[in-house]
């Protein structure tokens, strides 16, 4: 659930759920320490207001990157996109400890 305020204070604001995303990752078989993939994502309009997501699909490139040295794991997904009225770059990074 995404809660978005108003533009102005005394505006009352909107909650529900937003676009869904779907990251799909093609990865190389070895790719030696720096594991390393690439794919599209999709956007699929799910929102329930206009104030919570986009009113289009989009697909766009993305990247993956991640370290594996046990335990640790350090990655990030790239993407970025580009259309009529837009231009989007979103980076999700993650560092991970795996316990025994």
């Amino acid at each position: 659930m995404i809660p978005q305020r108003g533009p102005r204070s005394d505006e009352d604001g909107t909650t529900g759920p937003g676009d869904t995303v779907v990251n799909f990752i093609v990865t190389p078989k070895r790719t030696g320490a720096l594991y390393w993939g690439v794919g599209p994502v999709v956007r699929i309009p799910t929102a329930t207001d206009h104030d919570l997501g986009g009113t289009a699909w989009a697909a766009r490139p993305s990247l993956a990157l991640f370290v594996q040295s046990l335990p640790w794991t350090v990655g990030a997904l790239l993407e970025n996109g580009w259309g009529r009225g837009f231009d989007e770059f979103a980076a999700q990074y993650w560092l991970n400890y795996n316990l025994p």
